[in-house]
């Protein structure tokens, strides 16, 4: 994989959008409209049946991540010193230790769960980091969001204004452009290379200023900055690129290893939004100008792209891009972080079937919810919960056994989904 240079782009929430524009309206009854927190990811409304699936499906593994996050640091994290900071865009946006606890606290007490510090320790622990982390001058990351977010209700009014404070003058860690130039404006950048890592982990002012609207501090800014989601990932911007290569079909602007990585920012960025504004990017038919949906059929297109033998270094998907072709094992943890994370997004957005079929995957391909050496992995294995989600078949959904996946520019055809001996025949002409 190739690795790219970044650079910090000096350029603030307060500055994100120059032009005037009108006052941004979240979906009625949203966390934004009702100035609720959490409000991304996890919301007031979703937390119940979450503590639910993990009580009934994960309750030991959820014990163990708790006791470990009670006392754990950057170290036992398999987290470099360095990783312990807000400014994260990289392949592991969750991967501090303020960010797992922020979640226990937020997510509030797990029927059945013994906690050896009580959740609200949790959110305090991590709030006092992320103050630190901000008064020690780090860039905005994807963390920067989700704590200020999570921890909103363990704060004082003074640690909410001392956290906002330097977020609305603070830079974000900045990828180049393809042509490995400075991007002078991100905010108002127009990235056209929808395959390319710097749309998939750059920094996105709309994303710091959803945790942030309506708190009373930075209104403004923050309305601006929201406002410029529109123009930004829609308006035949990234988002609409993406959804119409997807079609609705499946599939992922780019594969091979970059698949692997990839998909798992966009997914939070999307569910973000949709469960910030309560206007759900995966099921809402209005959102931009293309009839897709890069997240809506991901659980389809999997199904369709798995290799059904069990090879020695265990399950793959088909080895198949634009660039090269790389095996791709099932059991890589960002895939399996991906995955397991947009099982409940599902379920959350009523779709039963896709939400169905992943679980199927799961159970078919003996997906395992978390890597050991990875254990700060788990917060997507709670976060998705898939093994609280009924199993659907490929055959009960109705799935042909075969697909061309016209935007992608692949054609898949098997023999069945289900047997270990099924034939799998694929085309690419790449896009």
């Amino acid at each position: 994989m190739t690795i790219k240079k970044f650079i910090t782009s000096a350029v603030f929430l307060s500055l994100a959008l120059a032009s005037s524009v009108s006052a941004f309206t979240p979906a009625s009854g949203s966390p934004m409209s009702l100035k609720q927190h959490p409000r991304l990811l996890i919301t007031p409304n979703s937390i119940p049946a979450l503590r639910s699936a993990i009580s009934t499906s994960y309750k030991a593994e959820f014990q163990s991540y708790i006791n470990w996050l009670a006392t754990a640091d950057s170290d036992t994290a398999n987290a470099k010193p360095a990783d312990e900071t807000i400014n994260l865009f990289d392949h592991d946006p969750f991967k501090p230790v303020m960010v797992q606890r922020a979640f226990i606290g937020a997510l509030g007490a797990v029927p059945g769960i013994n906690y050896p510090i009580a959740p609200s320790e949790y959110s305090r622990l991590a709030k006092e980091k992320f103050l630190k982390s901000l008064k020690a001058g780090d860039d905005l990351g994807f963390p920067a969001a989700l704590l200020y977010d999570w921890t909103y209700n363990s704060m004082t009014a003074a640690d909410r204004r001392a956290a906002v404070s330097p977020m609305l003058n603070r830079p974000m860690a900045q990828q180049q452009d393809e042509a490995d130039e400075p991007i002078a404006d991100p905010w108002s950048y127009h990235h056209g290379y929808v395959y390319g890592t710097s749309f998939f982990q750059r920094g996105y002012a709309w994303y710091q200023a959803l945790a942030i609207w309506g708190d009373g501090l930075a209104d403004a800014q923050a309305d601006k900055a929201v406002d410029s989601f529109n123009t930004v990932m829609l308006n035949y911007g990234p988002l609409d690129a993406l959804n119409f290569i997807a079609g609705n079909d499946g599939g992922v602007s780019e594969w091979s290893g970059y698949a692997v990585w990839h998909p798992l920012t966009l997914w939070v960025l999307m569910d973000a939004w949709s469960t910030a504004t309560g206007k759900n990017l995966i099921t809402d038919p209005s959102v931009g100008q293309i009839d897709g949906n890069v997240a809506r059929y991901h659980g389809e297109f999997l199904q369709y792209v798995a290799d059904p033998h069990k090879y020695v270094g265990g399950y793959t998907l088909l080895g198949i891009g634009f660039s090269g072709v790389d095996v791709i094992y099932l059991d890589h943890h960002p895939l399996l972080q991906q995955m397991q994370f947009l099982a409940r997004k599902y379920a959350e957005a009523g779709l039963s079937t896709q939400a169905g079929l992943m679980r199927d995957f799961f159970d078919k391909y003996q997906i395992a919810e978390y890597s050991s050496n990875y254990p700060n992995d788990a917060i997507f294995t709670f976060l998705g919960a898939p093994r609280a989600i009924s199993s659907v078949s490929p055959t009960s959904a109705g799935l042909s056994k075969s697909r061309w996946f016209a935007n992608l520019g692949l054609f898949v055809a098997r023999t069945g989904f289900s047997n270990p001996a099924d034939t799998v025949f694929s085309v690419s002409d790449g896009h």
